[in-house]
């Protein structure tokens, strides 16, 4: 049974439990599939990109007409890093809510050069700036060129954010989430785990390595940059850094440096 996140972020758990460990992030807007209830209000779910959890039932937004109407037309993703919703068109407004990137809402018809009028899942409306709201496009009518710069843009606008386990916003975000989080923004849905078991996702040589591509580490994983960098979501330094897979590179970092190391190619990314 489809479903729709109704609050600006949710937390996804590895049990039905308050207490239970953050395993994913979800934000407002987002379709999940409820698997099963549970116990204590909590569902078992699955995300949009296979990944499952726990989620507080309360979160959620059920009603298989409010559903199927938001899956039809919610078809525009915000790309501001936290971005106030207001009732009305002034700067001055009331906030309604804040959402998160990535967050999905309804465009309006209603708009002017500097806001778009926009239906939140609940049915409440508000105004949003032009710049932080993008329509979704599908990946495959894009050029390779125009989808790994776009991939690495938004993997650098969440440099220096702190390292958060199981987060996957501007507030914190581990490695996992940092690289299915950028690879969500431009349109590919991958797994959302250091475990290279995506079938999106191809093997290839390090030398094979294009910036935007994925290096898979022991319970790791990271984006590359070009120029031998890749940028990490990193637990050490506990923050979104640059380093190097270079030995004789100032920044090199050897997480990577073993017989054990996956370099990875999203099929969409190879001609």
């Amino acid at each position: 049974m489809l479903a729709i996140v109704k609050e600006t972020i949710v937390t996804v758990k590895n049990a039905p439990s308050d207490d239970a460990i953050r395993i994913d992030e979800i934000f407002l807007g987002m379709l999940i599939n409820i698997l099963w209830d549970d116990v204590n209000n909590y569902c078992y779910i699955e995300t949009e990109y296979n990944y499952k959890g726990y989620i507080n039932k309360k979160s959620l937004i059920i009603k298989e007409n409010k559903v199927n109407n938001w899956k039809d037309n919610a078809n525009y993703m915000v790309n501001g890093e936290y971005v106030d919703i207001l009732d009305n068109i002034s700067y001055d407004s009331k906030k309604i809510i804040s959402v998160m990137r990535g967050s999905r809402l309804i465009m309006t018809e209603k708009r002017n050069k500097i806001r778009s009028k926009v239906s939140l899942p609940d049915g409440r409306q508000g105004w949003i700036r032009n710049e932080f709201i993008k329509k979704i496009e599908d990946p495959s009518f894009r050029t390779i060129e125009d989808i790994r710069n776009e991939i690495v843009e938004n993997a650098l606008k969440y440099l220096g954010k702190q390292f958060r386990w199981g987060g996957k916003s501007p507030h914190g975000l581990d490695s996992s989430g940092l690289t299915s989080m950028t690879y969500f923004l431009s349109g590919l849905k991958i797994w959302r785990d250091s475990d290279l078991l995506d079938e999106s996702l191809i093997r290839i040589k390090k030398d094979e390595l294009e910036y935007g591509d994925l290096i898979f580490g022991k319970a790791h994983t990271a984006i590359y940059l070009g120029n031998d960098k890749f940028i990490d979501a990193s637990a050490v330094d506990a923050k979104v850094v640059i380093k190097s897979i270079n030995v004789n590179d100032n920044e090199y970092d050897d997480i990577f440096s073993d017989e054990e190391t996956i370099y990875a190619c999203h099929k969409l990314l190879r001609s």
